[in-house]
């Protein structure tokens, strides 16, 4: 087995022989962002050493392409509470977010971006919360989105779609910013499928979730990864990997076409027998037959998503390709 997977699982074992090492693990999941990550982790620094509370870093590069692993391991080596993991390849974010849970040791943990959108500033405001009963989880929401704007309308069409489908509060707002309880962390750790999404595995795991209303600052290095088709995929796997919806829409047309092919049968068979009239129709037939047919093979391919969802599943095994970790200090 490989020195550093063998290194991580064993230190995946001394975390889940304790209840608790710290009050709060912040998590940070990293993508090509050499440039951010010093100035990040400073200003994270100057908000915790006032918190009152003890606290870790767990910091997760995404298979990057540019120098963000070297400004980690630098980063690792000046701070003693920094849990550095790398992957060989990119996971996507929720993947990556559900390895990264694995390595925190807080009671609670807190996650936020790797860009700077998400001010460390705003943290404090978290940490305020931690003291109420009876709450698992605190999404960020955002006083204003400082995306671009067909980003910021993609965003919202998606969590349109989101609340709609699973019925969520229309108050509640679903973000990456945000601090999950150990309760709800280790369900998410537990949850096996294929295709994880983050909001909604946190929505199934606990109803006592609530909003804080914090900054979101613009971009202050580098572009962002998300592209349209990423978010159109996004779109499309929380409608057929999540729900039914694709099906029951179909159901609804194809039942819906039958009574009216019923309906319209008894027309012209009145109007033949009792006006004596011929049917005319080469045109309808051959736009009703083409309708269908497109209709038909449309079915089949959503059909055939949800075989291929199935397949996902039963062949799906929880496995990250980690390239490298570096435990804290207090591990060496």
């Amino acid at each position: 087995m490989n020195t550093n997977l063998l290194i991580a699982n064993n230190y995946i074992k001394i975390i889940k022989s304790e209840k608790k090492f710290f009050d709060v693990s912040i998590f940070i999941p990293i993508f090509n962002s050499e440039k951010s990550l010093e100035e990040l982790i400073c200003r994270l620094e100057n908000v915790m050493k006032k918190a009152s509370k003890s606290y870790e870093y767990v910091l997760l590069d995404d298979g990057s392409e540019d120098n963000s692993w070297q400004v980690i391991c630098n980063l690792n080596l000046k701070y003693p509470n920094i849990c550095a993991i790398r992957h060989l390849k990119n996971q996507g974010y929720n993947q990556a977010l559900q390895h990264g849970l694995e390595f925190c040791r807080g009671e609670w943990v807190i996650t936020l971006d790797d860009d700077l959108q998400h001010p460390p500033e705003e943290i404090k405001k978290f940490i305020e919360v931690m003291k109420l009963d009876n709450i698992d989880v605190v999404f960020g929401s955002y006083k204003k989105r400082s995306h671009r704007n067909w980003k910021n309308i993609g965003s919202n069409f998606y969590f349109f779609l989101f609340k709609r489908i699973f019925k969520t509060p229309r108050n509640l707002d679903i973000t990456s910013f945000r601090m999950i309880h150990r309760r709800v962390v280790n369900q998410l750790k537990n949850t096996d499928i294929a295709e994880p999404q983050a909001g909604l595995m946190i929505l199934k795991s606990s109803n006592r979730i609530i909003n804080i209303e914090v900054e979101h600052h613009k971009r202050k290095y580098g572009k962002s990864g998300i592209k349209i088709s990423k978010m159109i995929r996004l779109t499309i796997d929380l409608l057929i990997h999540h729900t039914t919806l694709p099906l029951r829409l179909i159901t609804g047309i194809g039942f819906s076409c039958f009574i009216f092919s019923i309906i319209l049968s008894f027309f012209y068979i009145a109007k033949y027998f009792f006006h004596s009239i011929s049917i005319n129709g080469f045109t309808t037939i051959v736009l009703l037959i083409l309708n269908f047919g497109g209709l038909t093979l449309f079915t089949i391919g959503i059909l055939g998503y949800y075989i291929s969802r199935i397949l996902k599943e039963l062949t799906h095994s929880k496995y990250f390709a980690l390239e490298n970790f570096l435990p804290p200090s207090d591990t060496k």
